[in-house]
C-alpha cells in the first residue's frame, strides 16, 4: 500500500509489490474472472430500476449525468422476462421513441440470443444465449468521435464475454456529435433495466492513479458520484486535485472505502470520519462532496444504495500539501490494496455555493457575491446598526436579530405592529449622499435564503419578502424607496410588488393559483429570488423559485413565478418626484438587496446569499 498519509486507524503495509505490468494483468483477471456484479443500483441520480414491455411502456428514457462527446464507459443490468423478447438498450442524443435514433445497441433477441447493432445490421461476435430472469452486465465503451464502440456483457454468476468489438454506429447516426441518453425498448416480451452508470471508470490493485479532467473550479461546487467497492477490506480512494496527478500528495480532497471496512475522508494531515459508516462489497455508493476552492475546506456525504444520507465529515481541510490550491480540475481513483477493485460512475459537477446549495445561474465573471456570516461559531443579538461580525450586513426596521454563531438567524418585532429588515449594503454607507460612483452596488442578482415562518399575526402581504434593484435608505428619499419585491406571502400567495414611492406600490404581479393554502410554519423553504435586465438593458425580469428539500442535493427548485417588467406598470400613481415616470423600468444598479417581515414574533432564516449574475 502507497503511503497516503495519517490515519485515525494508521493505515500502512510494507508488502513487496509485483512488477507493475503483472500486476494490472492479474487484477484485470480477476475483474473478468472472479467479479459477478450484482445489480449496479444507484444511491441517488438516475431511477435504480424501469420496465419496458411490449403490452405497456415499449420504450423509456432516461438521461445520462453529463453529455458525452469523447471516448467513455457506459454500464447497466439488464434483466429479460421472458424467452424470445426482442428487447434493449441503445445510447443516444436525447430522448428517443424510434430506432433510428439509437447509436449503440445490444439487445435480447427473439432467437434467445444477445447481439448489437453494427451499422445497419445486429450482429455478435460469438454465440451468447440468455435466460428468461437472468441479469445481464453490460458494459459499453464508446469512442464518440470515431462513432464505434464495443460492448462486454456478463451474466449473473458468470465471466465477462465480448458481444462485439469496435462496432459502428448506427448508419443514421454515423454523424452524432455526443451521446447524452439512455434508451431501452421492447416490442416484443418485456426487460428491466437497473443501475445505469456513465461515464465509469474502474482501477484495480495495484494499478495507478487514473486521472478524467472537468472543467474548472475556483470557487464554490458540487462534485458527485456513484462508487462501487469489490471488496469488504479494500483501500479505494477517490480524490479532487488540480491537474492530472500520480500520488497521493497532489490531491486537496480525498474519501476512501479503507482496509477496516469503513468509509472516510481527509481532513488536512489525516484520514477521520464525523461517524462509524461501514461499507460492504458490490453495493454502490453515492458521494455529494461540497466543495468550497476559496476557503480550501469540503463537507463530504455518502448515501448508501436505498438508504440515507450521512455526514462522513463537514468542512474538512484540503490535504495540507494542497492549502493554497487556486483550482481543482481532475477527479482521480485508485486501489492501493493488495487485491481488489473499485468502479465508479457518473461523476458530474455541479455550479453550488459554499452550503451546496444550486446555483442556478454562474455568478458572473467579476460578479459581487455576499454570504451570509451567521455561522462563524459566535453567537450575537443586536437590533438597529450593523452586525459586528459582517459590516455589509445591517439590521433597520423595529427587529431584533439574534445570530447563533451555527448558521439561524431569528428575528422578532420588537414594537407591535411592526416589521424586521435585515440590509445588504456597501457598509461605508451612512444614509446621505448617495451616489453609485462612490459606493459598491447590486446590478443584476440571485438571491437565495431558506426561511421558517414560526409565530406572527398572520399579515397577508407579508412573509418571505426580499427586494433588490432597490436602496430604501433612507425611507424619506421618496425616489430611493422604488424598487421590485418577489413575496411568498402569509396568505399562500405568491407575487411581485413593484415599489413607486414608499410607501405606495403598483398593482402586484401575482401567479394565478396559490401553490399554499396558507404559507406553512415549522419548515424550512428554500427561496430564489432573480431579477436582472434583459433586451438589452430596457427591461427587468423577475422569477421566484422555490426548494422543500430543506437544500437535499443542491436542492430541488422549481420556478413558481415570473415577470417583465416592459413598461406599464405604475402608470397613473403619483411619483416620487416631479417629472419622473411613476411607471419607469427600473433597470441597472442600486445600493440595497434586503428582506423584510412584519408583525413577527419569531421568523427564522439561514443560508443568505446574494450573487450577481448576467442580464440576458
Amino acid at each position: 500500500m502507497r503511503y497516503q498519509g495519517s490515519s485515525q486507524h494508521r493505515l500502512k503495509s510494507n508488502y513487496l509489490r509485483l512488477p507493475w505490468l503483472f500486476s494490472i494483468s492479474v487484477a484485470m483477471l480477476m475483474v473478468l474472472v472472479f467479479f459477478h456484479p450484482s445489480p449496479f443500483t444507484h444511491a441517488a441520480g438516475p431511477p435504480s430500476c424501469v420496465t419496458v414491455s411490449a403490452t405497456g411502456s415499449i420504450w423509456q428514457n432516461i438521461p445520462l449525468v453529463s453529455p458525452q462527446a469523447g471516448t467513455f464507459t457506459a454500464e447497466m443490468d439488464a434483466t429479460p422476462l421472458a424467452a424470445g423478447t426482442d428487447a434493449g438498450v441503445g445510447l443516444s442524443n436525447g430522448s428517443q421513441t424510434t430506432f433510428a435514433g439509437l447509436a449503440c445497441v445490444a439487445r435480447f433477441n427473439t432467437n434467445g440470443k444477445i447481439d448489437v447493432l453494427n451499422g445497419g445490421s445486429y450482429t455478435a461476435a460469438s454465440t451468447i444465449p440468455y435466460s428468461p430472469n437472468t441479469t445481464y452486465h453490460f458494459r459499453f465503451v464508446v469512442n464518440v468521435p470515431a462513432h464505434t464502440y464495443s460492448v462486454y456483457v456478463t451474466p449473473s454468476g458468470g465471466n465477462e464475454q465480448v458481444v462485439g468489438v469496435n462496432y459502428a454506429f448506427r448508419t443514421q447516426q454515423a454523424t452524432v456529435s455526443s451521446l447524452n441518453n439512455w434508451s431501452l425498448f421492447s416490442d416484443i416480451g418485456s426487460m428491466q433495466g437497473c443501475g445505469f452508470g456513465a461515464p465509469c471508470y474502474t482501477a484495480t490493485a495495484g494499478g495507478p492513479w487514473i486521472n478524467n479532467a472537468f472543467t474548472s473550479q475556483s470557487t464554490a461546487f458540487t462534485a458527485e458520484w456513484d462508487a462501487t467497492p469489490s471488496a469488504a477490506n479494500i483501500d479505494a480512494v477517490m480524490a479532487l486535485s488540480n491537474g492530472s496527478q500520480t500520488d497521493f500528495p497532489g490531491f486537496a480532497c480525498l474519501t476512501r472505502f479503507n482496509t477496516l471496512g469503513k468509509i472516510e475522508a481527509r481532513d488536512g494531515a489525516d484520514y477521520r470520519s464525523a461517524s462509524s459508516i461501514s461499507y460492504t462489497a458490490n453495493t454502490t455508493y453515492h458521494f455529494r462532496l461540497v466543495v468550497n476552492v476559496p476557503s480550501h475546506t469540503y463537507s463530504i456525504y455518502v448515501t448508501p444504495a436505498g438508504g440515507s444520507e450521512q455526514v462522513v465529515g463537514v468542512n474538512y481541510a484540503f490535504r495540507t500539501e494542497q492549502s493554497n490550491v487556486s483550482a481543482l480540475n481532475n477527479h482521480g481513483l485508485i486501489v492501493d490494496s493488495t487485491t481488489g477493485f473499485a468502479r465508479l460512475c457518473n461523476f458530474v459537477i455541479s455550479a453550488t455555493d459554499k452550503w451546496g446549495i444550486t446555483k442556478l445561474n454562474p455568478t458572473i465573471s467579476g460578479g459581487r457575491e455576499w454570504f451570509s456570516k451567521w455561522d462563524n461559531g459566535q453567537a450575537r443579538t443586536f437590533t438597529w446598526g450593523q452586525d459586528p461580525y459582517d459590516p455589509e450586513f445591517h439590521g433597520r426596521g423595529d427587529g431584533s436579530y439574534s445570530i447563533d454563531g451555527q448558521g439561524i438567524l431569528k428575528a422578532f418585532s420588537t414594537v407591535p405592529g411592526s416589521g424586521i429588515r435585515m440590509y445588504v449594503y456597501d457598509q461605508n454607507y451612512q444614509d446621505t449622499g448617495y451616489s453609485p460612483t462612490l459606493f459598491k452596488t447590486w446590478n443584476n442578482v440571485e438571491v437565495t435564503v431558506y426561511y421558517m415562518r414560526v409565530s406572527d399575526t398572520g399579515v397577508a402581504y407579508a412573509g418571505m419578502v426580499a427586494g433588490a434593484k432597490i436602496r430604501h435608505v433612507p425611507d424619506s428619499d421618496l425616489c430611493g424607496t422604488r424598487g421590485y419585491y418577489g413575496r411568498f406571502r402569509h396568505d399562500g400567495g405568491i407575487d411581485f410588488d413593484k415599489e413607486i414611492r414608499h410607501p405606495t406600490s403598483a398593482v402586484p404581479k401575482s401567479r394565478e393559483t396559490k401553490p399554499w393554502s396558507v404559507l406553512p410554519s415549522n419548515v424550512w423553504i428554500g427561496y430564489k429570488y432573480i431579477i436582472r435586465d434583459v433586451d438589452g438593458g430596457t427591461h427587468v425580469k423577475l422569477e421566484l423559485w422555490r426548494d422543500l428539500t430543506n437544500g437535499a442535493n443542491g436542492g430541488t427548485w422549481e420556478k413558481l413565478h415570473e415577470y417583465v417588467d416592459t413598461g406599464g406598470w405604475g402608470t397613473g400613481l403619483t411619483p416620487c418626484a416631479s417629472g419622473v415616470d411613476p411607471a419607469q423600468i427600473m433597470t441597472g444598479t442600486n445600493l440595497s438587496v434586503f428582506i423584510r417581515d412584519d408583525e413577527v414574533s419569531d421568523v427564522r432564516y439561514k443560508r443568505w446569499s446574494i450573487r450577481e449574475i448576467a442580464p440576458q
